[in-house]
C-alpha cells in the first residue's frame, strides 16, 4: 500500500503501489539524502584541510619541543622526537644513524662547543605532506651562543635544514634530518 498523505507522495513511497511519479519520486529520495547526509560530511574531522592543519600544528611542535631541548642542553629530550631509526646529516657533512648515536652527538655537543646555546626554529616551515603519515620539511635554523677559541661570542647563526616527518600512532617524529648551513637565510627582522 502507497504511503501518501493528504495526496503528496512520501520520498519511501511505492510509486508502483500509488499514483506518484517515479521522477518526483526519486528527486525526494535525494533531497532526504543530502539532507541526511550534509551534516555528518561537515563534522568529520578527518577531513584532508583539518588533518594537514593538525599535522602543521603538531609538526611545528616538536619543533619547538627540539629547540626548547637543546637550549636547556638535554640531550635525551632533544633527541626524543626522533625514530629509533633515524639518521642525521650534521653541518659539517658528518652522518650519524640511529637515535642513540645522534643523542651521543648532542650529549657531546652539550658538554662541549654548544654547551650553554640557543636553538630554535624561528618563522613558519614550508611542509608538504607527501602521505597522511609522511612530510617534508624545509625551515629555518637559528643557533646562538656559540664562543670563539678566545671566549668571545659569535654572532647568531641562521640556516636551513629539510627533515623528513613521519606519524606512527598518532605521533610525528623527525626520521631524517639534513642541516645545510650552505644555505644562508636572512635573519628575521
Amino acid at each position: 500500500m502507497a504511503k501518501v498523505l493528504q495526496g503528496r507522495c512520501l520520498p519511501f513511497s511505492d510509486a508502483r503501489a500509488s499514483n506518484c511519479d517515479p521522477g518526483v519520486l526519486m528527486f525526494k529520495r535525494i533531497v532526504v539524502a543530502l539532507v541526511v547526509a550534509i551534516p555528518f560530511s561537515l563534522c568529520d574531522s578527518s577531513s584532508p584541510q583539518s588533518s594537514e592543519s593538525a599535522g602543521r600544528a603538531a609538526i611545528q611542535s616538536v619543533l619547538d619541543a627540539h629547540g626548547t631541548a637543546w637550549t636547556r642542553g638535554d640531550a635525551d629530550a632533544a633527541t626524543a622526537i626522533l625514530t629509533e631509526d633515524a639518521d642525521w646529516v650534521s653541518g659539517s657533512g658528518k652522518v650519524f644513524i640511529g637515535r642513540l648515536a645522534i643523542t651521543k652527538m648532542h650529549r657531546d655537543l652539550f658538554a662541549g662547543a654548544a654547551k650553554g646555546t640557543r636553538h630554535s626554529h624561528p618563522g613558519t616551515p614550508d611542509i608538504r605532506f607527501v602521505t597522511r603519515d609522511v612530510a617534508i620539511v624545509d625551515g629555518d635554523s637559528y643557533m646562538a651562543g656559540f664562543h670563539d677559541e678566545h671566549g668571545n661570542e659569535l654572532p647568531a647563526e641562521y640556516s636551513r635544514y629539510t627533515a623528513i616527518f613521519v606519524r606512527k600512532s598518532g605521533k610525528w617524529y623527525v626520521t631524517a634530518f639534513r642541516s645545510l648551513p650552505q644555505v644562508k637565510v636572512t635573519p628575521p627582522q
